[in-house]
């Protein structure tokens, strides 16, 4: 998928949520939940304990190990404490 493509798949989205009615942009919504869960749950398995990771916080990069991988979120101890963190927000560490 190019740039351009998925500039216009999100174009072509916009325009249909306009057209819906409340029902239908209900329906929507759920689908876009449920999306979310599929992803989160695809990241959450990528990562392990002892795992290096890092994160942004307010612009500021914060490196970490996990402590544990949770349904959701993954604990991060760092040099700051420990940190409850949602898994697509983690990078590994090169």
């Amino acid at each position: 998928m190019t740039i351009d493509h998925d500039w216009q798949m999100l174009d072509d989205i916009n325009k249909i949520i306009f057209q819906v009615n409340y029902k239908e942009l209900n329906s929507i919504t759920k689908m876009i939940k449920n999306r979310r869960e599929v992803l989160n749950k695809i990241q959450i398995n990528k990562f392990n304990i002892n795992d290096k990771v890092e994160f942004s916080n307010n612009g500021e990069m914060i490196q970490g190990t996990i402590q544990k991988v949770n349904i959701k979120r993954v604990k991060v101890l760092t040099d700051n404490g420990r940190w409850d963190i949602p898994a697509s927000m983690l990078e590994f560490v090169q």
